[in-house]
């Protein structure tokens, strides 16, 4: 916040926890712009899987973004006609068939 406040541009990486917080964690961030999101640490633990999935529906149903920076492994249901895969290790190992 101190670099938007500063006047220096930047793209947001979307963090969220539990879904009963989910609207709280949306405070500040920017709707119909570029965001990040990150999906290392996930790996292929069902419920982590699934809060990321959540998460990533909930944000991005909220915020609407017109493109998503994305780095980790891609995770079913993401919407790739808008995002920018990082390739590294964690894109390699791709959670689909867990």
């Amino acid at each position: 916040s101190w670099y938007q406040f500063m006047g220096i541009p930047t793209i947001p990486n979307i963090v969220w926890g539990d879904r009963e917080h989910f609207e709280a964690y949306l405070e500040g961030y920017p709707t119909h712009s570029i965001i990040a999101i990150n999906s290392t640490g996930i790996g292929n633990d069902k419920r982590s899987i699934a809060n990321f999935q959540e998460g990533y529906d909930y944000f991005v149903d909220k915020l609407n973004p017109i493109a998503i920076i994305r780095y980790g492994a891609k995770v079913p249901g993401e919407r790739e006609s808008i995002s920018y895969y990082k390739k590294n290790d964690n894109y390699k190992a791709c959670v689909y068939g867990w």
